[in-house]
């Protein structure tokens, strides 16, 4: 028997499913504008793409489980878990067991005892052999994801791949394109669009007979473009870009421009505080600049502080 039971999984599967846990764990919501929605429990806004990383199926069993609930409360609690071969046919069952008495209060009475338990069944010998099969793949891609999440210090480094980046959330915003977020890209939008995407689009409106109407909104996005367009021509060289490739800028970070201004010590003068600005990128690298920085709406950048 001992040599029946082995890990069915190889290391590389478990390090691809580990893999794929922590990026499923980690993602976030992306509504129709490459934007995270501000009510994400609402109909509407679970009607848009989640993106979800492909793993092999590890959790089916050819046996059904049957399980009830045990749970503990603390003192006075007596647990017990066994096997127990005293069941009809050939199968065996693994039995938990919990029960609880409490204390007795100040009058000297006893609130009822509760009890909690749940069996598990298996018929033949094969069923135990699979479910401790599932057992070791198990603790295997456990182990492969706690290593991969002190590598990834937390965060899968894919993770923010399924937002636009800058340039691609401008284009959305401009009414005139939208996010796909299971494809993780811009997509034109066109009279064969879904009818339902461009509902929830919240860039996109109509005027009264259903043609495209750009509003503010959208015309500002189109200014921004122009800027980052400019950008890229550029190569990002020149006062209005100081070489940040603004277009590969995160939007679904903690800092949804993907930059953050702060103060902090003069390292040449401790008595005296300097502003320095972060600017963190799709690829997960950052870049920063001495100075109070921000992405103006015409797509450059601006220096606000020269002097403290």
């Amino acid at each position: 028997m001992k040599e029946q039971i082995k890990q069915t999984i190889t290391k590389g599967e478990a390090v691809d499913i580990a893999d794929a846990e922590l990026y499923n764990d980690t993602v976030k919501r992306v509504d129709y504008s490459g934007n995270q929605p501000r009510h994400q429990g609402s109909e509407i806004y679970n009607k848009a793409y989640k993106p979800k990383k492909d793993t092999v199926d590890r959790s089916s069993l050819n046996n059904k489980i049957t399980c009830d609930n045990i749970r503990g409360w603390g003192d006075n609690l007596y647990q017990r878990l066994y096997v127990d071969g005293d069941r009809y046919g050939e199968g065996v069952r693994v039995v938990g067991y919990s029960s609880y008495v409490p204390e007795r209060n100040s009058k000297g009475d006893r609130r009822p005892s509760e009890q909690s338990g749940f069996s598990i069944y298996f018929d033949d010998e094969q069923q135990v052999i699979e479910f401790a099969q599932k057992c070791l793949d198990t603790m295997a891609i456990k182990k492969e994801r706690e290593y991969l999440f002190k590598q990834y210090d937390g965060k899968h480094p894919d993770v923010y791949n399924h937002f636009p980046n800058m340039l691609d959330r401008t284009m959305c915003e401009t009414g005139r394109y939208y996010w796909d977020a299971s494809l993780n890209k811009v997509v034109e939008i066109t009279k064969d669009t879904d009818a339902e995407i461009l509902e929830l689009h919240p860039e996109y409106r109509t005027d009264d007979e259903g043609n495209f109407e750009q509003s503010w909104t959208n015309e500002k996005a189109e200014d921004k473009l122009k800027g980052l367009l400019r950008g890229q021509e550029c190569n990002w060289t020149g006062d209005d870009y100081m070489d940040i490739n603004l277009a590969n800028l995160q939007t679904g970070g903690y800092y949804t421009d993907g930059l953050v201004a702060r103060k902090v010590r003069n390292p040449e003068d401790k008595r005296r505080k300097m502003w320095l600005t972060t600017f963190f990128f799709v690829d997960g690298t950052e870049t920063t600049l001495e100075g109070k920085w921000d992405l103006l709406g015409d797509g450059t950048l601006r220096r606000l502080t020269w002097k403290e």
